[in-house]
C-alpha cells in the first residue's frame, strides 16, 4: 500500500487531473504513459502495516492510480525507498530532502489530522 506522508504537503487535485489528461493523451498519441520519473518512498520499521510512505511523487502516484483503474494497465516506474525507525524519523528525513529541493514550507503538515484538513480546504 502507497500512502502520502501525514507531514507531506495535500494533494492538490487540479495538478493530479492536469497530469491525468496529459498522460491519457501520450497514450492515445504513443500507446505508452509519459516518464513517471523516481518516486521517493519511506518505510517506517515501526508500523506493522507495512505501508510505502511516499515523501515525494505524491501527486504522480494518484495520477498513476487513477490511470491504472481508468485504463487497467500497468505503469512501471522508478522508486527509492529507505527504511526509517518511526514517523520523527521519517519527518526529519522529509525535511532533509526538501532542504535540498527546496518547496515552501507552509505545504508541510506535522501531522496526519492537519494534512487531512489542508487537503480538504484545496
Amino acid at each position: 500500500r502507497f500512502e502520502a506522508m501525514n507531514s507531506n504537503r495535500a494533494i492538490n487535485d487540479s495538478v493530479v487531473e492536469a497530469r491525468f489528461r496529459e498522460n491519457l493523451e501520450e497514450l492515445t498519441a504513443h500507446d505508452r504513459f509519459k516518464d513517471f520519473g523516481q518516486i521517493n518512498l519511506l518505510i517506517l520499521l515501526n508500523d506493522p502495516q507495512h505501508v510505502f510512505y511516499v515523501m515525494d511523487g505524491q501527486h504522480r502516484c494518484r495520477v498513476m492510480e487513477r490511470l491504472h483503474r481508468h485504463t487497467n494497465r500497468d505503469i512501471k516506474f522508478q522508486f527509492r525507498a529507505k527504511a526509517v525507525s518511526d514517523e520523527a524519523e521519517a519527518h526529519r528525513e522529509l525535511m532533509h530532502f526538501q532542504n535540498a529541493y527546496p518547496s515552501d514550507p507552509r505545504a508541510f503538515f506535522s501531522s496526519k489530522r492537519a494534512r487531512q484538513v489542508g487537503t480538504s480546504v484545496l
